[in-house]
């Protein structure tokens, strides 16, 4: 089994929300949790110090790790990961699109195993550098977040990846972590 941590391609959009407010901020920041109430925000090409490609993919990032889907990404991807997650329609300056909520939290690190460091005076992990997963635990989904890291980037399994791939979707960098 293979997982990969998603990341923006680095060659396509990343967005902000237009306002800048912790509030609009706050909005495009997922935990994991599933909402009940959610607002619009419109988003913006994120503000770069160097010049970065005005090309739009389909899968792109806002506030750094939360996924934004084209409305293409999204009719591909929805029936694989509508189990996963919830989406969100909000305005951009590029059209619509789907903010993504992964709401699959899975306690599946193998601790044992795996690579981590932790804070010092808290105890809590900082970063695992080497993950090992129980694969029991993540057998039959295609994309999550663990508990440590609920609010950065998820993971997807190697048949997410396939699919992305195989229909030509770009703006995802996928990173081997497992596998």
């Amino acid at each position: 089994m293979k997982i990969y941590r998603i990341w923006p391609s680095g060659k396509h959009i990343v967005f902000n929300p237009q306002n800048n407010s912790d509030e609009n901020f706050e909005a495009c920041t997922f935990d994991g949790s599933v909402l009940k109430d959610w607002r619009p925000v419109h988003l913006s090409k994120r503000k770069y110090d160097k010049p970065m490609s005005d090309e739009l993919g389909e899968v792109s990032f806002v506030v750094g790790s939360t996924p934004l889907l084209t409305p293409k990404a999204f009719e591909i991807l929805y029936p694989y990961i509508k189990d996963y997650a919830q989406f969100f329609e909000t305005t951009t300056d590029y059209g619509n699109m789907y903010l993504v909520n992964v709401i699959n939290v899975n306690d599946c690190v193998n601790y044992d195993e795996s690579d981590y460091v932790r804070f010092k005076s808290s105890g809590r992990i900082m970063r695992i550098d080497k993950f090992v997963f129980h694969e029991n635990k993540i057998k039959d989904i295609e994309l999550f977040k663990i508990p440590d890291e609920n609010k950065t980037y998820p993971f997807v399994t190697e048949g997410l990846k396939n699919i992305i791939e195989e229909n030509g979707l770009v703006g995802f960098r996928f990173e081997l972590i497992y596998g």
